[in-house]
Formats: structure tokens, C-alpha cells, sequence
């Protein structure tokens, strides 16, 4: 069963050859895309090595978001499932970034006693 594998554009192929696989994944053709919101990072990358139990489907892409000292991890078998799993974790990213922002500005609005 092959474990390695490279991309063929942005279609995962198995790649028997040790040597070879190195040498492609040391070209950083392996980043689907990085997206930064505020203080967090979102990155989806191809593995290039199968991380499923039973290679079927081989899980080969990889999301994850960096928040503070908090990690989320996503992952895939195809391309297109890493765009969708990028765009999904970046919305909630924004989200989040947004619903922060409104509790820090809220807690420094000041606040209005009635005199009596």
C-alpha cells in the first residue's frame, strides 16, 4: 500500500520513489493556502503521506488554525475538500476575530451613571 504521494497539479498521485518524494515536497507546492485573521493563522497543506487507517480514502490534506496557544486540525482527501475546509475554518476564524473585538470594545466603552 502506497503511503507517499505528490501532486499532479492539484491531483494527489502515489509516489513510490523515496528520493523523489523528498525532493517534491521540498518545493513548497505542497501550501493549498495561508490566510492570516487578526492574531490567528489558517493553513491548509498537502501531507504528502496517507494518514488514514486504511488508505481508503487516503487522508492527504491538512487544515489547521493557529490561535494563541490553541490549535484546530482538519483533514481530507482531496483538493477540493481542503479549499472548502480553508474557506470554512478562515469564516469561523473571522467570526471568532469579530465576536473578540466586540468584547474588548465593549468592555472599554464608558460607562453611563445617572446622577441622581
Amino acid at each position: 500500500m502506497t503511503t507517499q504521494y505528490i501532486l499532479r497539479g492539484k491531483t494527489p498521485v502515489p509516489c513510490d520513489d523515496l528520493m523523489e518524494w523528498a525532493r517534491w515536497m521540498d518545493t513548497r507546492e505542497n501550501i493549498v493556502k495561508q490566510t492570516k485573521v487578526g492574531t490567528m493563522f489558517v493553513s491548509t497543506v498537502f501531507l504528502g503521506l496517507d494518514h488514514s487507517l486504511d488508505g481508503d480514502p487516503p487522508i492527504l490534506f491538512e487544515t489547521m488554525t493557529f490561535c494563541d496557544d490553541s490549535i484546530a486540525c482538519q483533514r481530507c482527501s482531496t483538493w477540493e475538500q481542503a479549499e472548502e475546509r480553508h474557506r470554512r475554518a478562515v469564516e469561523q476564524a473571522e467570526a471568532l476575530q469579530k465576536r473578540a473585538e466586540t468584547i474588548v470594545s465593549s468592555s472599554l466603552a464608558p460607562s453611563h451613571s445617572r446622577e441622581r
